[in-house]
């Protein structure tokens, strides 16, 4: 009922650490996301409150991308949506936004221009939001956030063994089948992009436990459906940003 989305919107309002962002959204945004929204994203609801959660999501990737400086990807398709229709929408509100909120306009990529190390700057920078290290060891919500909206075919993340593994959800934003350490976010990848130290890296190899990371960096097989060039890609990482624009 709408009620009720109404008044969780509002509670998560008051607990969100972007709370002055969001009531700035311009009603008109969603009003439009709503209409162009699933034609790009067939299936994806269209209520206030996973508008809401979407548009969090897109927030955190810009603080996120913005403190990191360096091209950055979206692990997430709902907050991607609202990217995307905000574009379509009103480009230039969009940049002057992020400017006034985030210090600089974002640069919207696409998954082709970036390299490897993207996403996990993504990670690193919102684990630095929480004051978390580098290595973890959670998942931020970013990078859950499809998962819990039950985003159809979004990018699903979940933490098993101390490790990031991913698999594309399927039509029903569900899990379904096994999932696969993710190479770009193994602890080996993030000693390889400069992201953790070597005594970190070292250290955690050894490490007994629940929280050890026993992933080797090789090649995981992702189910790739959406195609590998767009922002719905495989392999767990969709439109990027550019960590500074003008």
């Amino acid at each position: 009922m709408d009620w009720i989305d109404d008044w969780r919107v509002r509670r998560e309002l008051r607990r969100t650490r972007y709370r002055e962002q969001l009531v700035q959204l311009a009603p008109a945004l969603h009003v439009y996301w709503q209409r162009v929204g699933p034609e790009e994203f067939p299936g994806m609801p269209t209520g206030r409150l996973f508008f809401h959660r979407a548009a969090v999501g897109l927030m955190e990737f810009f603080d996120a991308s913005t403190r990191r400086g360096k091209p950055c990807a979206l692990p997430s398709l709902a907050a991607d949506s609202v990217w995307h229709a905000w574009m379509r929408w009103d480009a230039d509100d969009l940049a002057r936004f992020c400017r006034r909120h985030f210090g600089t306009a974002i640069a919207h990529l696409p998954q082709s221009a970036l390299d490897r190390t993207a996403l996990a700057q993504t990670l690193v920078g919102c684990r630095a939001l929480d004051g978390q290290p580098s290595h973890g060891p959670g998942l931020p919500p970013l990078f859950a956030l499809d998962a819990r909206l039950h985003m159809r075919n979004g990018h699903g993340y979940w933490i098993e063994h101390g490790d990031i593994v991913y698999r594309r959800l399927d039509a029903a934003g569900r899990r379904q089948g096994s999932a696969h350490v993710h190479p770009d976010l193994a602890l080996p990848a993030l000693f390889a992009a400069g992201l953790v130290s070597e005594l970190t890296y070292l250290a955690l190899l050894k490490k007994p436990g629940p929280e050890a990371h026993t992933g080797d960096g090789g090649i995981a097989v992702f189910d790739s459906a959406g195609g590998s060039d767009g922002c719905g890609g495989g392999g767990g990482g969709g439109c990027g940003g550019g960590g500074g624009g003008d």
